[in-house]
């Protein structure tokens, strides 16, 4: 099967949505963590999609170009975040995320393009990706709600407060 990878357009937002809700991900592919990281952070987004003949949604990559005095310009799959990478269907939709992400990474003369995904991707290695491991899993005992809030660095716990402050709300869920 052939799959045609392009830049997510509005008109498609409602299926990337859809496809999401159908597959495992993480909360940093979705659209409204998109929007955060635009409106508050200034990152474009260039989230790719790649969809079949049928024009079906059959892969997603959240991408965002990224600038700094430090790293120049970059594309990474989410700023601010351990994982986000491709969500797929079929592992041909995926590859053809991926050489899109690259040729998106050149055309914008990106300095790096980093895609961050929990699991090995053996493709990317064959095609001469270089393959860093500079970011770890952290995990946190769940214990009671008292005993994480006391285990937190002081600085944590003001951040949160400062973001209920502001407004951030917190829906408890269990799916």
């Amino acid at each position: 099967m052939k799959f045609f990878p392009e830049i997510l357009k509005k008109e498609d937002e409602q299926g990337y949505t859809e496809f999401l809700q159908k597959h495992n991900h993480y909360i940093e592919h979705t659209l409204q963590w998109r929007n955060i990281l635009e409106k508050k952070f200034g990152f474009a987004p260039l989230h790719v999609i790649a969809k079949n003949e049928l024009g079906e949604i059959k892969a997603v990559l959240p991408l965002f170009e990224a600038r700094s005095i430090l790293f120049g310009k970059r594309l990474v799959s989410t700023p601010y975040a351990m994982y986000a990478g491709v969500v797929a269907e079929e592992q041909e939709a995926a590859q053809e995320l991926y050489h899109h992400a690259n040729k998106l990474s050149g055309e914008r003369n990106a300095s790096y393009l980093e895609i961050r995904s929990p699991q090995k991707i053996p493709a990317l290695e064959e095609a001469g990706f270089l393959v860093k491991k500079d970011f770890t899993n952290f995990y946190l005992q769940l214990t009671s709600l008292e005993e994480i809030w006391k285990n937190f660095p002081r600085s944590i716990r003001m951040g949160i407060k400062k973001a209920a402050k502001e407004g951030l709300t917190l829906r408890e869920d269990n799916s």
